[in-house]
């Protein structure tokens, strides 16, 4: 599957209306992914599958869990197996035990959700070939 990338003017619709300024600060705070520059070029995009797993990650934004569950959903989505994201997971499992029950619970579900869209878009490139 080929990367899909976004512009500013997109994110600003993407979220909610926001100015083309508003979009740059986020950028510059961390609250989204830093962009890429394709081609050597000056215009900004913004790798639609970052901002996903930035978005999912969004729900546990101001509780200080956000920053490693992005690494962690990222590095879910690199996996190439189910036995590699079991890997991943139990990479991250000192913190995700000192997290209370349902925001443990709710992380576990997102991170199943992406290897569940990994496993199927794994198969589909298999049954292409």
């Amino acid at each position: 599957m080929a990367k899909r990338y976004a512009r500013k003017q997109e994110l600003c619709k993407r979220y909610g209306g926001v100015t083309t300024m508003t979009i740059e600060r986020m950028a510059a705070t961390g609250r989204l992914p830093a962009p890429e520059y394709l081609f050597g070029g000056v215009t900004p995009f913004w790798d639609i599958e970052k901002l996903e797993i930035n978005e999912r990650a969004g729900v546990l934004a101001g509780r200080g869990a956000a920053g490693w569950c992005v690494r962690l959903f990222y590095e879910l989505t690199t996996a190439a197996t189910r036995e590699d994201a079991a890997a991943i997971l139990s990479q991250h499992d000192e913190q995700l035990r000192a997290l209370p029950d349902a925001e443990r619970e709710r992380i576990l579900e997102i991170s199943q959700d992406l290897i569940a869209e990994k496993v199927e878009e794994l198969n589909t490139k298999g049954a292409r070939s």
